[in-house]
């Protein structure tokens, strides 16, 4: 019975190594290159150059006898 244990939590961690083994193999390096600015969109620059943008007022009416 101790044999078939032993063999079981072997073979259970030859297939957890074999498994990292595949994925460390198989990654690239390629999610590691940072993107291009050339498509990206900055909200710094689009809120400096907005213009006539529509306001919205609130009135109070929380005092009202």
């Amino acid at each position: 019975m101790r044999n078939i244990n032993w063999f079981a939590t072997a073979a259970a961690g030859a297939l957890i190594l074999a498994g990292m083994g595949v994925v460390w193999t198989n990654s690239s390096t390629e999610a590691f290159v940072p993107a291009s600015k050339v498509g990206q969109i900055d909200p710094v620059q689009m809120m400096t150059n907005s213009r006539n943008l529509p306001t919205q007022t609130l009135e109070d009416r929380t005092f009202v006898f």
